[in-house]
């Protein structure tokens, strides 16, 4: 092992067979050569990142770094003996000459051109270079085997810079993730305790958000605690795995326990579902008691999956018994959704307007051209695409009408017009950085797009008249969070404006709205008690009382029933009645309020019924 360090002035900037990091680990380096823009590299196998490290005390108190944002090219993982080479902007190569000023914490620019600046820290032969494209400044300190320690957000207003949000990262002793913590008091972030897994000094924003990962032996995660140190300290998630390392039984904070099956290729069989009789004596305070505890499975409530020799999946059986199946061609690719296959529950109750099996056809590039309900010549989608593959043609004949949307594009891929069905069209203008600047209706400008010197929206003014002009106006916080709104519409009348602020964690912690015209005055003061079951639903609100389907959907609420189909979407809403609250046979012969219907692809097409009506025209889809 051995490194060289050149001075400033040659052409041979840095040369080393290896360094090894303790624990087997090796990051492997050779011959950084040639002029200011050039470097010749090679990385070991498991590094995943372009990082050049040298001895300890060939280049006392300097660490020789080339950050993987301004280049190029860059080999790795290898196997050690790959060789690539790559260019470098020349200002950001960091020498070991100890003039050197490009010190870490200097700000600097990416190849976007967007600024970043970096602090890291550690000795000459643990020092791993990151580059983090972000407006704001995002300082990262990192341990020795390149894992992350802290992450601190920072924003800076009126020339000061000022931390905003930090998250600290500990780890065990075989270097898995233990803890993060999201430290909430700014006035302890430069006084942080030795482990994210240990609470810090409360302030007013609250405890610190840690979350804590518990492994097994083989390095399997056994559980997951939120809120650790904390009265609502939880255990968010219990596993337990197979021999063969699949995961077997999840148990959430509840207790409620499922049940994951699989077959000899390990693919998944069986989704089985918890009992709806929640646990009794539910323990999670460690993985073992939290698997003893924790409720049972109800082997008749699950989903099961078939198979071809591909691994293609066949068959999905729902929860009530309903069943799709699929077909594939010898590429893969799905040719026919077969809803209402040969299952174990009848397919009667959906009209069998929401029952149609699904027709897929491809062109030669794999690219779908067409999703037609009951035969590939019957009604559907047939989408057209240019030789790059671009969509530029959508013809829609669900409901029996044809209709086409089209697209053109520039030279970019950024799509440029849409022409809809009656001949209206809408253009789009674009900036250098591929950013909608304008939406013009033909030629006559609609809205008007602007940005900030971080790139994010600023403005949207729409402009087709006087009498609609409306203005919406963007602002944001030191480190580039959304921090005011503003809606400037015609007149002044409805003119509003939010402001927002935010704690350590970048939640929301105030709001300040400037007109009370859009606040709602609804609310009423009441003492509800809430019932859930073991699949977590709410089988009552105070005295409301709700019903569901096997596949889970909520089919009445003491107002109105609701009817699904096989996929789970939405297709009737009927009045409930009175009479009509015994769950296990619930009529969905009441007065219609609204029916939905949806194309091949699954999207929604019409709505109808009562004062809902939506006509397909109206309800042209684009992708």
């Amino acid at each position: 092992m051995g490194s060289h360090c050149a001075r400033a002035t040659d052409t041979t900037r840095w040369a080393a067979r290896s360094v090894r990091l303790g624990r087997g680990l090796v990051w492997r380096a050779v011959s950084e050569e040639g002029p200011d823009d050039e470097a010749l590299l090679r990385t070991d196998a498991w590094c995943s990142s372009c990082c050049l490290f040298a001895a300890a005390g060939e280049c006392p108190g300097r660490a020789v770094r080339l950050h993987i944002c301004n280049a190029l090219r860059c080999d790795g993982p290898g196997d050690g003996h790959n060789r690539a080479r790559s260019r470098w902007f020349g200002g950001s190569r960091i020498s070991c000459h100890p003039h050197d000023l490009r010190s870490g914490g200097k700000a600097d620019q990416g190849r976007d051109g967007r600024a970043f600046e970096l602090e890291e820290r550690g000795d000459c032969a643990c020092f791993l270079g990151q580059c983090i494209h972000r407006p704001d400044h995002h300082r990262h300190h990192l341990r020795c085997a390149g894992s992350k320690l802290t992450e601190k957000v920072s924003g800076k207003s009126g020339g000061t810079v000022a931390p905003v949000g930090l998250t600290q990262y500990s780890y065990d002793s075989v270097g898995r993730l233990e803890c993060t913590a999201v430290r909430m008091n700014p006035a302890r972030f430069n006084s942080l305790p030795a482990s994210a897994c240990t609470p810090g000094v409360a302030g007013s924003q609250g405890p610190d958000r840690i979350t804590k990962t518990i492994y097994d032996a083989a390095g399997q995660v056994l559980q997951v605690r939120k809120a650790v140190g904390t009265s609502i300290e939880i255990a968010d998630v219990t596993y337990s795995y197979t021999r063969n390392g699949k995961i077997e039984y999840v148990i959430d904070a509840n207790g409620n326990r499922a049940k994951l099956e699989y077959d000899g290729h390990d693919r998944q069989t069986k989704w089985i579902f918890p009992s709806k009789a929640r646990p009794s004596a539910f323990n999670p305070s460690t993985p073992a008691t939290a698997l003893a505890t924790a409720g049972p499975i109800n082997p008749a409530d699950h989903e099961q999956y078939g198979y071809d020799a591909n691994g293609n999946r066949t068959s999905l059986r729902k929860r009530d018994g309903k069943k799709i199946a699929y077909t594939y061609d010898a590429l893969n690719r799905v040719t026919k959704k077969d809803l209402c296959s040969s299952g174990t529950a009848s397919c009667s109750a959906i009209p069998s307007t929401h029952r149609r099996d699904v027709f897929y056809e491809y062109d030669l590039r794999g690219l779908q051209t067409k999703a037609r309900f009951d035969s590939l010549t019957g009604a559907g989608i047939t989408y057209t695409y240019d030789g790059f593959g671009r969509l530029t043609a959508e013809t829609q004949t669900t409901d029996g009408i044809s209709r086409t949307v089209s697209s053109r594009y520039d030279a970019n891929g950024n799509r440029t017009r849409v022409t809809h069905p009656d001949g209206q069209y809408w253009t789009f203008d674009y900036d250098g950085l591929d950013r909608v600047t304008n939406v013009k209706q033909a030629t006559t400008t609609l809205g008007i797009a602007s940005y900030n010197n971080r790139g994010l929206p600023l403005q949207f003014a729409w402009t087709w008249s006087t009498a609609s002009s409306n203005k919406s106006t963007y602002g944001y916080d030191s480190a580039g969070r959304l921090g005011s709104i503003a809606l400037d519409l015609h007149g002044s009348t409805r003119d509003v404006s939010w402001s927002y602020t935010r704690n350590p964690a970048s939640q929301i912690a105030s709001e300040t709205q400037s007109n009370d015209a859009y606040s709602w005055n609804g609310h009423v003061d009441t003492v509800r008690a809430y019932t859930t079951n073991g699949l977590n639903q709410y089988s009552a609100a105070g005295s409301a009382r709700f019903c569901y389907d096997a596949n889970g959907n909520l089919t009445a609420d003491g107002t109105s029933v609701y009817l699904y189909d096989v996929e789970n979407r939405l297709v009737e809403r009927r009045a409930q009645g009175s009479a009509n609250s015994n769950c296990a046979a619930l009529s969905y012969t009441g007065a219609l309020e609204v029916r939905l219907h949806y194309d091949p692809l699954g999207r929604l097409h019409q709505v109808s019924g009562a004062a809902w009506a939506r006509s397909a025209s109206s309800m042209t889809a684009m992708r």
